[in-house]
């Protein structure tokens, strides 16, 4: 059986400032925070439902989910 592919979540800033939580291959983002940690926290719970995946920040953190 294949291994399901990975999904990848990014967290970065927005021209506007705010923190979007894309996930990879999409065009808009997935959510968008005025607070980094609400994008992070969104970006995790996305990639714990979504297993096996992985949310990068620039470079900060990383982090994979299995």
């Amino acid at each position: 059986m294949a291994a399901k592919k990975r999904t990848v979540g990014c967290v970065k800033v927005n021209r506007n400032g705010k923190w979007d939580v894309q996930l990879q291959g999409q065009n808009k983002p997935a959510s968008s925070h005025r607070l980094k940690t609400a994008a992070v926290k969104r970006g995790r719970r996305l990639a714990k439902t979504s297993v096996p995946s992985q949310v990068r920040g620039k470079v900060q953190a990383s982090n994979e989910y299995h």
